[in-house]
């Protein structure tokens, strides 16, 4: 804040001023001899001050309506009002100076804070000219009032009355300096400051997303320096990265890719392309996994396996308690090393008495020759072998016979070659029972064609086909001939059967049955239900064991779930998500037991060629009429 101007000193108060006198406490000298220069000044002050006083005694009684004020004090509607009460003449004689007044007291009392404008006081343009200060009075009211502005600018304002009935708001007794941005500016304002922070949002966005896309740049720019330097050595100061066993194995296969590919072709000769498209360490890496796949197949389905197995059967007499029965199933015309030596040498330490074999040798495609190198396995080392037809086998038996004469029997009239074949091997083809003594106690091979079958209507009925065809043959017509062999054969199958029913088979026999396909559990239920005198005389006995293929063990076993399909119509959900022991191992039936080899190849009638998590196995069944230690338990 400005101070008060230094005080004028007169030449008298000069000539009176002693510099070895001593000072008072304000740094003037005690002058005692001095007379007192100041006194009509003083009085002067004070009768100002009695004046002042009284003006403010008038204001306060004064009307506030500025034309009552003005009627009521026509002197303060001049220029004193203005300040310049004042002559020119009072100033120079020093009855008024600045230092009389100091700037508080001219804004407190001679200049109020606002200069009153034309407009609010308009009897301001009717005072005459006589009236009006000369002009370097009114240059000094105006610095006067310039000062008293600037120090109405420096200290707070004071809050202005307001008579209205409406509550002071908490914002309006905060200054307006301390107060947010948003409490200072307009509607409009504050309209337009929401429309820039959109737009400045909506810049960053895009700033953010053109930043992630030059860092992916980036990246993969830095992925190309990398494949470009890949031929490069690494740094010395750098430690040497170990590859991976995948990475190697792309690192051999682009290094052998490139040393045979043509070098003419130098834009492409880094590249590895498969079918005309290039090869990638992600497409490399599919591949691969592909492969093991396939490796794997390869090996579950090449892999063979002994899956061993014991049945008891009740009432088994001691001649065939331990007798090993050897099962196999489904070869299809699969070999197993040259001569089947794998099968060889899987089962050179195994201990068998019978090897049984259930169909589906040959397979669809008539290849013999792995079939027969399989009997002569068995042969050459004295085992009996015992086979039947399958459902993928070429049909047993011819459509049209071979012709008499040159010593041919009629069962080699009417079998197919492949069965004769297997025959000159030294295997025997079951098409009626067959029996294997053993003490006291035979064990009957019987085909599933007998099963539930009353012989004794049969026998009669082709009895008399045979008769009429025979009657037809020697008159000479043509379709006799075809068709007498193959009634004659089947006459003479039934005639046997019908001799052994009634005069072989005893109680206490073990009846074996051979089935490729698995019968039903009706058909079963059918067999063991009880027949009178007459019915055991045209009927074999129940089968005690059924062996039987087919379903290849499920082929597709998936994990913890079990086989996805079997091609069968008489399970339920037609063969989808069959039960584990309709297909593979064994499970009873009222009194007998139904026994499922896995087999060694595929069945060529289900949608899913190959075996998954099922490799191939041959079974060895042992016979036992005692309960295993385990199930007692």
């Amino acid at each position: 804040m400005p101070g008060r101007k230094k005080k004028q000193h007169t030449v008298e108060e000069w000539e009176l001023w002693d510099p070895n006198a001593p000072e008072d406490e304000a740094g003037e000298q005690a002058q005692e001899s001095a007379p007192d220069i100041d006194a009509p000044k003083n009085k002067l002050k004070e009768a100002k001050k009695a004046e002042k006083a009284a003006k403010r005694a008038k204001k306060e009684e004064a009307p506030q309506d500025s034309e009552a004020r003005g009627e009521a004090y026509p002197e303060e509607s001049g220029a004193k009002h203005a300040g310049e009460e004042y002559t020119q003449d009072e100033y120079i004689n020093g009855e008024y100076t600045e230092e009389e007044y100091s700037e508080d007291e001219y804004a407190e009392e001679e200049y109020p804070e606002e200069v009153p404008s034309d407009e609010e006081y308009p009897e301001a343009e009717e005072i005459s000219e006589e009236q009006e200060a000369p002009a370097k009075n009114k240059k000094k009211s105006k610095a006067l009032k310039k000062k008293a502005k600037k120090k109405k600018k420096e200290r707070p304002q004071e809050d202005e009355e307001d008579d209205s009935d409406e509550p002071v708001k908490l914002i309006d007794l905060v200054p307006k300096a301390l107060l947010p941005k948003r409490f200072k500016l307009s509607e409009k304002e504050l309209k337009a400051e929401k429309k820039r922070k959109a737009k400045r949002k909506k810049q960053e966005a895009e700033f953010k997303k053109a930043r992630k896309q030059l860092q992916k740049r980036r990246k993969a720019a830095k992925k190309a320096m990398a494949r470009r330097d890949k031929g490069k050595k690494q740094s010395p100061d750098k430690p040497r990265q170990r590859r991976g066993f995948f990475r190697s194995l792309w690192a051999i296969f682009d290094w052998f890719y490139v040393k045979t590919t043509n070098p003419e072709e130098k834009e492409n000769r880094l590249k590895p392309k498969i079918f005309g498209r290039t090869l990638t360490y992600t497409g490399f890496m599919v591949l691969m996994a592909l492969l093991i796949v396939v490796v794997f197949l390869v090996l579950n389905n090449r892999t063979v396996g002994v899956e061993r197995e014991q049945i008891i059967v009740t009432g088994l007499s001691d001649d065939f308690k331990g007798y090993n029965i050897l099962v196999i199933s489904d070869l299809n015309g699969k070999t197993f090393g040259e001569d089947q030596g794998t099968l060889q040498r899987l089962l050179s330490s195994e201990s068998y008495s019978l090897v049984l074999m259930l169909g589906d040798m040959v397979g669809s495609g008539g290849d013999t020759e792995a079939f027969y190198d399989l009997i002569d396995l068995f042969t050459s080392q004295r085992k009996p072998v015992y086979f039947i037809a399958g459902d993928s086998d070429p049909a047993p038996l011819l459509d049209t016979p071979r012709a008499a004469g040159e010593g041919r029997t009629w069962r080699e009239m009417v079998l197919s070659d492949w069965v004769l074949g297997a025959i000159e091997h030294g295997a025997t083809y079951v098409d009626c029972p067959m029996s294997i003594t053993r003490g006291s106690t035979r064990l009957w091979l019987v085909p599933d064609n007998f099963l539930n079958l009353n012989v004794g209507d049969a026998l009669n009925e082709y009895k008399d086909v045979y008769a009429q065809e025979q009657d037809a043959y020697l008159v000479g017509v043509e379709a006799a001939k075809l068709t007498l062999p193959l009634t004659y054969y089947r006459r003479n199958l039934l005639d046997k059967t019908r001799d052994l029913i009634v005069n072989s088979v005893r109680d206490g026999d073990i009846i074996v049955m051979l089935s490729h396909e698995v019968p039903s559990d009706s058909q079963l239920n059918v067999a063991q239900s009880a027949k009178s005198e007459t019915q055991r005389k045209n009927y074999l006995p129940a089968p005690d064991i059924v062996f039987a293929g087919h379903y290849c063990g499920g082929e597709w076993k998936l994990p913890l779930i079990g086989t996805l399909y079997v091609d069968s119509s008489i399970l339920s959900r037609y063969g989808w998500f069959p039960a584990e022991s309709y297909v593979q191992g064994q499970r009873s039936v009222g009194g007998t037991v139904v026994y499922t080899t896995q087999g060694l190849g595929n069945n060529s009638q289900t949608i899913f060629r190959g075996r998954l998590n099922n490799p191939p196995r041959v079974a060895l069944i042992t016979l036992t009429g005692e309960l295993p230690s385990s199930f007692l338990e």
